[in-house]
C-alpha cells in the first residue's frame, strides 16, 4: 500500500507549503524516499534533512503499522470461547424444567416450565416472578401489546396476564389449543384448534368462533400485511399446500393454493414470508383486498436441499435471513423484493440447528455443542464451543453478549460469549406490538350524525352494539359498527374542541345531544378493543364540561388498559387543573380509574398511579375526598 503526502518546499522568509507535484512516498518495508522536482541550494538542502528527521522521528513513535491499523478497525478478528469448564456470569432458578423456547418480552423473557409453572426473568437474569397455576400448564405461551401474556390451561382455557404475572382473566375456548395465541392490533387475541378458529378481546369477551375444516396443527396462525390471518389447512390440492384468508371479524374472505407445499413461514411487516419443501421461498401480502405472490426465490436461485428455515428482524425490521433446513448455506434477504444482498456459509448445519435468531450483536445459530454469530457483511462477531455432555433444554442468545442455557436442573445459566460488547450492551433487538387498527379491512363509511338526518347510530342499534359487546359471539358485525364509531368519535371530539359559536352555521351533533355522547362514549369503552384510547384520552385534556369530563374518566377506567400511559397522563392532567373540592364525584371517579389501569398494567404503572392518588392527600382537598384515596392507595397496595 502507497501513502501519497504532498512534497514539502521550505524557502528562507517564506511559510512552509505543499506542492501537489512534489511527492513523499511511503511503502511498508521500504526506505523512505524523497525527491525534490528542482534544487534549492545549501539551505535548501539542510532545510529537506531537518524536515527529514522530523518525519522518521513521527513515523517511529507510531505504536503500530498504519495497515496493521487498517485491518483492525475494518475487520476485527472474531472472539472465539470455550464453554467447556467456565463459570456462568450469571445463574437464576427456576420451578421447573423448561418446556418451551423462552418467550421474549421488553423487559426480557418468559419461560414456561414444569409443574405448573410460569416464570418471568429480565435479560440479566433476574428472576421477576413465578406464577403457579392449579391446571396443567401448556407450553403454548404468547404475548401482546404492553407485555400481556397469553398462557393455555389444561389443553383448552385461555388465560391472560399482566406483564407482572397477575391472571386478569381466564375462558374456555371449547377446544384443545394447538398453538401459542396470536396477538391482534388491537388488543384482540386469536386461539386455534385443530378444527377451531376463536377470537377473544381485551376483557375476555370471545368476539367470534370459526368450525373449519381440519387445520395443519404443523404450521402456525400468520398475519398478512392488512391484518388477516393466513391459516392452512391439512388438505392438500395435488400436494400443493391449501389457506384460507380470514379477516379479523371471523370472515373468510379467500382460498389460495400455493405452488408447493409450505414447510415454515413468519410474519414480517411485508406479508408472511414462506418456506417450501423443495428449497425455495416467497412472500405472501395483500394489495386491493386480494393475496398475492409478491416474489419467490426458485430452489435453482437459494441452492437449498431442504425447507427454508426462516429468522426475521435480521440487521433491521426490513430485512431477514432464510438458512438451508439440511445444509449451511444462509441468505440475508430484503423482505421488500426478495433480494439477496449476503451470501453466508455456516459452520454449523441446519440439519442440527437448535436456535436461529437475531441480536443487535449479529444473527446467532446453535446446536447441541457449538453457537456462532455473524455480522451483517458476513464476518464472525463471536464463536463458542460447549460441553457435548452438558444437559440443556432449551437455549437463547441476549442483546448484551451472553448465551443462556435452560438447563435439566431447574435453572438458567448464562455464559458471556462477546468479551466486549461495548455500545450494543443497552441496545435492545426487541420488537414490541404497539396500538394499530384494521380500517384497511373493515373501510369507511358515509354516514354521520348531523341536525338533518338525526343519529348515525339508532337507540335500538346502540343497545344491541353494547348487548353483544357484553355477551360476545358478535363477529363480521364488528365490520359494519367500527365505521360508524369512527365516524362518530371524530364528530365528538371536534364539538368538544371547537370553540366557533357561529349561529349561522350548523352546530356539530353532540353540542347539541348530550345522551346521545355519553351513549357514543359508552359503545367505544365497552367494544372490547384498545382503538379508542387516543380519542378518549385526548377529550380528557381539552373537555371543560364537568359532566363529559366524569363520562370519560369513567370510559378510561373501563376500558383499563392503557400500553403508552396515555389514560394515566390525561388523568394526572385532570387531577391536577379540573379536580378541587367542588368536584368529589370526579375525583372518586379518578382514584377508581386510576386503581383499574394500575391492577390491568402492573407494576410499570404503579409509580406514577401511585404519585397521582397521593396528590388527594394534600390539604386543599375535603377530608372525605383525602379518605377516598387512601383507601384507593391501600387497596392498589395489595395488588403490588
Amino acid at each position: 500500500m502507497n501513502k501519497m503526502i504532498p512534497a514539502l518546499s521550505f524557502q528562507p522568509g517564506e511559510a512552509l507549503s505543499f506542492r501537489p507535484s512534489e511527492v513523499l512516498t511511503f511503502r511498508p518495508g521500504c526506505a523512505l524516499s524523497f525527491r525534490p522536482s528542482e534544487a534549492r541550494g545549501e539551505i535548501y538542502s539542510s532545510s529537506v534533512k531537518k524536515i527529514f528527521a522530523l518525519i522518521l522521528l513521527f513515523l517511529l513513535i507510531i505504536p503500530f503499522p498504519l495497515q496493521t491499523f487498517a485491518q483492525e478497525v475494518s475487520t476485527p478478528a472474531p472472539q472465539t470461547v470455550n464453554l467447556t469448564g467456565a463459570t456462568p456470569g450469571w445463574v437464576s432458578v427456576m420451578g421447573g424444567n423448561a418446556v418451551s423456547s423462552p418467550v421474549r418480552t421488553s423487559f426480557g423473557y418468559i419461560i414456561p416450565c414444569e409443574g405448573r409453572m410460569l416464570c418471568a426473568l429480565t435479560n440479566s437474569g433476574t428472576l421477576l416472578w413465578q406464577k403457579s397455576f392449579g391446571l396443567k400448564l401448556s407450553p403454548f405461551v404468547g404475548t401482546g401489546i404492553a407485555d400481556v401474556i397469553y398462557a393455555v390451561t389444561k389443553d383448552s382455557f385461555l388465560n391472560m396476564l399482566n406483564s407482572s404475572g397477575k391472571v386478569l382473566w381466564k375462558k374456555d375456548a371449547g377446544f384443545t389449543i394447538t398453538e401459542a395465541p396470536l396477538a391482534g392490533r388491537d388488543g384482540r387475541v386469536f386461539v386455534k384448534g385443530k378444527k377451531s378458529l376463536a377470537c377473544y378481546g381485551i376483557h375476555g369477551v370471545r368476539r367470534w368462533k370459526l368450525d373449519l375444516e381440519e387445520m395443519d396443527v404443523k404450521i402456525p396462525l400468520s398475519v398478512l400485511n392488512d391484518g388477516s390471518l393466513l391459516v392452512f389447512m391439512e388438505k392438500k390440492s395435488a400436494g400443493k399446500s391449501i389457506a384460507k384468508r380470514i379477516t379479523p371479524f371471523g370472515e373468510v374472505n379467500e382460498e389460495i393454493i400455493f405452488a408447493g407445499k409450505v414447510e415454515r413461514l413468519a410474519s414480517c411487516k411485508e406479508g408472511v414470508l414462506l418456506s417450501f419443501s423443495d428449497g425455495s421461498a416467497g412472500l405472501c401480502s395483500v394489495k386491493g383486498n386480494r393475496a398475492y405472490s409478491a416474489w419467490a426465490i426458485a430452489q435453482t436461485a437459494t441452492g437449498f436441499k431442504g425447507a427454508p428455515l426462516i429468522a426475521t428482524n435480521v440487521f433491521g425490521k426490513e430485512n431477514s435471513a432464510l438458512m438451508d433446513s439440511l445444509g449451511n448455506k444462509i441468505l440475508l434477504i430484503k423482505n421488500a423484493d426478495g433480494s439477496v444482498y449476503k451470501t453466508v456459509s455456516s459452520p454449523i448445519s441446519g440439519t442440527s440447528l437448535k436456535y436461529f435468531s437475531s441480536t443487535v450483536q449479529g444473527l446467532v445459530l446453535a446446536d447441541q455443542t457449538s453457537a456462532c454469530c455473524f455480522l451483517q457483511n458476513g464476518d464472525y462477531n463471536w464463536q463458542c464451543s460447549f460441553d457435548k455432555k452438558k444437559k440443556w433444554k432449551q437455549v437463547y442468545a441476549t442483546d448484551s453478549g451472553y448465551l443462556a442455557f435452560c438447563t435439566s436442573a431447574w435453572s438458567v445459566e448464562a455464559y458471556r460469549v462477546k468479551q466486549n460488547p461495548g455500545s450494543f450492551a443497552k441496545q435492545s433487538s426487541f420488537i414490541p406490538l404497539t396500538v394499530g387498527d384494521y380500517k384497511s379491512i373493515y373501510g369507511t363509511t358515509g354516514q354521520v350524525s348531523s341536525s338533518l338526518l338525526g343519529r348515525a347510530i339508532s337507540e335500538d342499534m346502540a343497545e344491541k352494539m353494547l348487548a353483544y359487546f357484553s355477551n360476545g359471539d358478535f363477529g363480521t358485525r364488528e365490520g359494519e359498527w367500527l365505521p360508524l364509531l369512527d365516524n362518530e368519535m371524530a364528530l365528538l371530539y371536534q364539538g368538544s374542541s371547537s370553540s366557533s359559536w357561529d349561529y349561522t352555521s350548523e352546530k356539530n351533533f353532540f353540542q347539541t345531544d348530550v345522551s346521545y355522547k355519553e351513549t357514543v362514549l359508552h359503545l367505544a369503552s365497552e367494544n372490547g378493543s384498545l382503538s379508542y384510547i387516543k380519542n378518549i384520552s385526548s377529550l380528557l385534556k381539552k373537555t371543560n364540561d364537568t359532566s363529559l369530563l366524569l363520562v370519560l374518566v369513567q370510559n378510561a377506567g373501563s376500558i383499563a388498559f392503557d400500553p403508552d400511559g396515555d389514560f394515566l397522563s390525561s388523568l394526572s392532567s385532570v387531577l391536577q387543573k379540573k379536580v378541587d373540592s367542588k368536584t368529589p364525584k370526579l375525583a372518586q371517579a379518578v382514584c377508581d380509574s386510576v386503581y383499574e389501569i394500575c391492577r390491568v398494567m402492573g407494576k410499570p404503572a404503579f409509580s406514577k398511579g401511585q404519585q397521582m392518588l397521593t396528590y388527594l392527600l394534600y390539604p386543599q382537598f375535603p377530608s372525605h375526598i383525602q379518605t377516598y384515596a387512601r383507601e384507593t392507595l391501600q387497596k392498589l397496595a395489595g395488588e403490588n
